[in-house]
């Protein structure tokens, strides 16, 4: 939803106010990340492999780039990597983007898997072109299904 309609309850007595939002509810844990500005990485996954990563700086608690996020580039570490592809294969995706965090105590969290991940602010940051990179694998998909039905 590019952070879309999003709204952060520190009291339980406020969700009252979620009635305004047409019966439609996801509610998440606030993880507090370890450091004293808001970020989360991107980890870009297609056909159960993370292929690149960002670090997103955000303006204020939501790390999205649609609402004004800073993005730089990640280095992939096993820790990123691993849960990435986990979180992505045992939702049975090819491809997905998987939002990170760390917390206060240095544990990190998929937060998020994106179906239908934007990837603008991760291509300005990667060299990789993750275009070609969705292309193909759709065009090996597409392969193999053919291949799949002549047998």
């Amino acid at each position: 939803s590019q952070g879309e309609g999003l709204q952060r309850f520190d009291r339980i007595d406020d969700l009252i106010e979620l009635q305004s939002s047409n019966g439609i509810f996801y509610l998440q844990r606030f993880i507090q990340c370890g450091s004293r500005t808001s970020h989360d990485w991107r980890v870009f996954v297609i056909d159960g492999q993370a292929h690149c990563a960002m670090r997103r700086h955000g303006l204020n608690w939501l790390n999205n780039v649609a609402k004004g996020a800073t993005c730089e580039y990640a280095i992939l570490n096993n820790r990123l990597r691993q849960l990435a592809e986990s979180a992505v294969q045992a939702l049975e995706m090819n491809y997905g983007g998987v939002d990170i965090i760390c917390d206060t105590d240095g544990c990190y969290s998929v937060i998020e898997v994106n179906s239908i991940p934007a990837w603008k602010g991760l291509q300005s940051v990667c060299s990789l072109d993750i275009a070609a990179l969705l292309a193909d694998d759709f065009l090996s998909l597409c392969q193999n299904s053919c291949l799949n039905q002549t047998a």
